[in-house]
């Protein structure tokens, strides 16, 4: 079991290495890549699993500008905006390509061969407004209140009779009773 977590351990380690033996170079006369940040993948792990993983992203658009690279998986790495307004600037650009094979698995998740992430025709352009709208401060805020109320219910009836009994709780329950 040991040596099992040990090699788990190792594993981001042994990913970022062969990642960057095969990470593309730059090109003479093509756009240039975005800024690579220096954080390892096992850095970026224990940062997504924090309560402070927002931050995490918003310090690095703050230091390395709001287009940055984080050299975890293969190819370029992966791109984060860490701006709104140039996030919207590339989304709306049409000369913008969108890579099939970045999308590929998300498509095969939602069970289309394209989603609105990845078209701009007038159908996706109309979705895509549409969801906008509910993703809204304003929204997000009435929703927030609301989801920390069910949690608050929860912990209160669900999980802390059965930690107080040393019950195990069935998360699959759970999460429905949640949702």
């Amino acid at each position: 079991a040991t040596v099992s977590l040990l090699a788990l351990w190792k594993l981001p380690v042994v990913l970022n290495v062969i990642f960057a033996l095969v990470r593309p170079k730059e090109k003479e006369g093509s756009a240039p890549f975005p800024p690579l940040v220096p954080v390892d993948i096992r850095g970026f792990l224990a940062a997504l699993v924090t309560p402070d993983a927002p931050f995490f992203f918003l310090d690095l658009a703050r230091r390395h500008g709001p287009v940055y690279r984080l050299p975890i998986g293969p190819g370029c790495g992966a791109v984060f905006i860490g701006d709104h307004k140039t996030a919207r600037q590339v989304l709306e650009d049409p000369s913008v390509v969108k890579p099939r094979r970045s999308y590929r698995a998300f498509d095969r998740l939602v069970g289309a061969r394209e989603s609105f992430f990845t078209t701009n025709d007038a159908r996706y352009r109309h979705v895509r407004k549409a969801t906008a709208a509910v993703l809204g401060a304003k929204h997000v805020e009435r929703m927030r209140v609301t989801i920390k109320a069910v949690l608050d219910k929860f912990v209160e009836d669900k999980l802390e009779p059965k930690a107080r009994k040393g019950e195990a709780l069935d998360i699959d329950l759970a999460m429905q009773w949640i949702t």
